[in-house]
């Protein structure tokens, strides 16, 4: 007679040295793991990597330093309260930010100057330098009339300039000169005479005759100039001679129609702008801040804050557009 109990027990003595082998087998494998993980641990405590030796080229290689300044807007009034706290902006905060642009520009230079050799710096003074009175409001808003805004900003650029003299070790500085559109004499912009038609233009010869022999000065009645480093041609202008409509994708379909129209006329390898306020850098386009900083028209227009800053790029002479990096006001 089939014992039903004693079926069960063997059955259950069988499973069970089947688990045991199973259990046992995992562990002589996870034993062997560790055996394996302390091995290579000691082997690699052994191991001396191989020193890192220099493939390339010793000695410093050659770069210019290109910056912009540009949307000063000397003369205008910003204050905390039209702006909800934000910026604030007058002739003493002015003076304090554009001493600070050339200090910080040469900080950065600087900076730079231990990993490649920068003899040469092009300064794209692209205009509204000034606030104007291109809309009534200005009349009694501004703190100053344009004529002592003028011989203001002249004042605080010529000082930049001598401290750049000074203390830049420079070989070569060029200065491209635009106007801008708020610096114009005229209720309309007149495109043929708009460059002497610009308190900046006074500002500009100024300048020029100041500096003779010193700093090169580039002033151009075109709206576009053009200069070449190296290899690569810069086109500098102002940046309102198109118009951003509103819509999805920001300034940008209006930028890259106007580039577009712009290098089929003739090719740039860098398009340099300012007026839009925006500190912005694409493969073909390098669009530069302010130095007033956000107003009350860019908060009840909803625009992006931004602080007050300019733009520095590095052109190397081998590897072309390298380093740009904000200059902080």
């Amino acid at each position: 007679m089939i014992d039903i109990e004693e079926i069960k027990q063997a059955e259950a003595e069988r499973k069970s040295k089947q688990d045991y082998k199973a259990h046992n087998k995992a562990l002589l494998k996870e034993n062997q793991a560790l055996a394996d993980k302390i091995q290579y641990y000691e082997k690699a405590k052994t191991i001396i990597p191989k020193p890192i030796k220099p493939v390339f080229k010793t000695g410093k290689g050659e770069a210019t330093a290109l910056t912009l300044l540009s949307d000063i807007h000397c003369e205008e009034k910003i204050t905390k309260a039209s702006t909800n706290g934000l910026n604030e902006f007058n002739p003493d905060i002015c003076e304090t930010r554009v001493n600070n642009y050339f200090v910080n520009l040469l900080k950065l230079v600087n900076n730079h100057r231990n990993v490649v050799n920068i003899d040469n710096l092009v300064i794209g003074l692209i205009g509204d330098n000034l606030h104007g009175l291109i809309h009534d409001e200005y009349v009694s808003t501004n703190y100053m009339t344009p004529i002592q805004a003028t011989l203001f900003i002249t004042e605080r650029i010529e000082a930049g300039l001598n401290y750049i003299i000074d203390n830049g070790k420079f070989k070569r500085i060029v200065v491209v000169c635009k106007v801008g559109n708020h610096s114009r004499t005229t209720d309309k912009i007149f495109g043929q005479t708009e460059l002497i038609n610009s308190y900046e233009y006074f500002l500009y010869k100024f300048l020029e005759n100041k500096f003779a022999g010193q700093i090169e000065f580039l002033i151009e009645e075109n709206y576009f100039s053009y200069f070449d480093v190296y290899d690569y041609t810069i086109s500098f202008e102002h940046g309102h001679a198109f118009r951003y409509a509103g819509g999805i994708g920001g300034i940008y379909p209006a930028l890259m129609r106007h580039l577009s129209k712009s290098y089929s006329v003739k090719r740039f390898d860098l398009a340099c702008m300012g007026h839009w306020h925006s500190t912005i850098h694409i493969p073909n386009a390098l669009i530069n801040g302010c130095v007033c900083g956000y107003n009350d028209y860019a908060r009840r227009k909803g625009f992006s804050f931004e602080p007050p800053k300019q733009q520095f790029l590095l052109i190397n002479k081998e590897k072309g557009f390298t380093t740009n990096e904000p200059i902080f006001l």
